[in-house]
C-alpha cells in the first residue's frame, strides 16, 4: 500500500501565491478552503489560479443527479476591493450570449453562473466557467521548440477565427485583449481532469498526440477587458499587450473591433516560430519603447500611408531607429514554397496599417492558405 505523504505546513510568514503579489492584502480576498460549497452546489477543490483581483478554484458542480457523470466548473472569486472588474466581465458574458446557434459560439469561453459571496470586508463577485485543460502557453511548452507542427496552426487559427467572428458580428464586442495567455484549450477526453484530481502533483504530463486521440479546442477567454461597442464611433483608451499593439492604438486615431485582427496578426508567428514578431522594442533601460515598436513595424510593412499621417497630425523622426534587415518573409522558417507565399498572403490580409482595409473574421476563413 502507498502512503500518502502529510501536505507540507508552511509557518505563517512565508508567503505563497497571491500573497507574493506586492500589493497584496489579505483583507480583500476571500478565505476559501478546499471541500467547502459555495452557492449551494460548488464544491471547492484546488486552486487553479491565482492573481492581483483574483483567485480560481476548480469545483465540482454537486447539483448533478447520481446517473449524470460528474462535472467540474472553474469559479473566479474576486477581491472585495475591485467589484467593478468582475461585474465589468459579467456584463460583457450577457452580450456574449447574444446567438448560441452561431457557429463560432462553441470557441468563446463565457460565464456559465454568477453570484455574490460576502466575507468580512463586503461582497466578493464570482464568475463561473467550464473548466479546461490549460492556456495555450502551456500547450505550447509541451511541443517541442515549442513550434505547433502542421496542420494543427491552420485548425487553431480556422476555430479562433470563428470565435472572432462571433464576438465581431453578433456581440458587437472587441476583445483587446487576445494573447497565448488567454487562449484556453479544452479537455480532449474526461479521463484528463479524472487523472489530474488524482494526481495534483502531476498537474502538466507530456502527452503524445496520436491520429485517432479525441479533439480538444481552443477557446478564446478572459473578457475582463472586452469592450461592447454600441457606437459606430471608434474608442481612443490604450487596449492591447505592448507587443500587440495595433497601429491605431500606439498613434491615438481611434479603434474597433479591426484591432482583434492585427493582434490575431501578430500572435501566428507565436504559433508557428515560437517568438515575438515584434522583438527589439525596448529601450536600453528595458521598458517598452513605442518608437522602436514603430520602426519595427515600418520596416515590415512600409511607412506609414498618408492619410493615416494626416489624421494623426505628425510624421515619424526617428528614421535612424528602422532596422534595415527586417522583413516579413524572412521571419518566416518554418514554412516554405508555396505554403509560405499563401501565409505571407494570409498576413498581409491581417496587418495592415489602416484598420478599414483589414479583412474580417469571417472572410479570412475562406483564405487559400487555411484550406489548402
Amino acid at each position: 500500500m502507498v502512503k500518502c505523504q502529510e501536505p507540507q505546513i508552511l509557518p505563517p510568514d512565508v508567503p505563497v501565491e497571491e500573497e507574493t503579489i506586492p500589493s497584496y492584502n489579505p483583507k480583500h480576498f476571500y478565505l476559501m478552503s478546499p471541500g467547502q460549497i459555495v452557492r449551494g452546489r460548488y464544491k471547492i477543490v484546488v486552486k487553479l489560479r491565482w492573481g492581483s483581483t483574483s483567485t480560481v478554484w476548480l469545483a465540482e458542480d454537486t447539483s448533478r443527479w447520481f446517473w449524470q457523470a460528474k462535472r467540474y466548473v472553474a469559479v473566479k472569486f474576486a477581491v472585495s476591493n475591485d467589484q467593478e472588474t468582475e461585474n465589468h466581465e459579467h456584463n460583457i458574458t450577457r452580450y456574449l450570449q447574444a446567438n448560441p446557434s452561431h457557429e463560432g459560439f462553441r470557441f468563446v469561453r463565457a460565464a456559465i453562473d454568477h453570484f455574490e459571496i460576502t466575507g468580512p470586508q463586503g461582497a466578493h463577485p464570482c464568475l463561473v466557467y467550464d473548466s479546461m485543460r490549460e492556456i495555450f502557453r502551456l500547450f505550447q511548452r509541451r511541443v517541442p521548440d515549442g513550434k505547433i507542427p502542421e496542420p494543427l496552426p491552420k485548425l487553431l487559427l480556422q476555430h479562433i477565427l470563428l470565435g472572432l467572428d462571433y464576438l465581431h458580428s453578433e456581440c458587437s464586442i472587441v476583445h483587446t485583449d487576445i494573447k497565448q495567455d488567454n487562449i484556453m484549450l479544452t479537455f480532449e477526453d474526461l479521463s484528463v481532469l479524472e487523472h489530474f484530481l488524482k494526481n495534483l502533483a502531476e498537474v502538466h504530463m507530456l502527452r503524445k498526440m496520436q491520429d485517432d486521440s479525441p479533439v480538444t479546442l481552443p477557446k478564446l477567454a478572459d473578457f475582463g477587458l472586452a469592450q461592447h461597442r454600441n457606437s459606430p464611433e471608434p474608442l481612443r483608451h490604450p487596449i492591447q499587450p505592448p507587443l500587440f499593439h495595433a497601429p491605431e492604438v500606439i498613434l491615438g486615431t481611434g479603434w474597433s473591433h479591426n484591432a482583434d485582427i492585427w493582434s490575431l496578426g501578430v500572435l501566428i508567428w507565436n504559433l508557428l516560430e515560437n517568438r515575438d514578431l515584434f522583438r527589439d522594442v525596448c529601450s536600453n533601460q528595458g521598458a517598452y519603447d513605442s518608437r522602436k515598436y514603430l520602426a519595427e513595424m515600418i520596416a515590415l510593412l512600409g511607412p506609414p500611408p498618408e492619410e493615416l499621417l494626416i489624421e494623426r497630425k505628425s510624421v515619424f523622426l526617428y528614421e535612424d531607429l528602422i532596422p534595415s534587415n527586417f522583413n516579413l518573409p524572412d521571419s518566416i522558417l518554418s514554412l516554405e514554397g508555396k505554403d509560405k507565399e499563401l501565409f505571407l498572403d494570409f498576413a498581409d490580409h491581417m496587418l495592415q496599417w489602416l484598420p478599414e482595409k483589414r479583412t474580417a473574421a469571417k472572410d479570412l476563413l475562406k483564405h487559400p492558405w487555411l484550406t489548402m
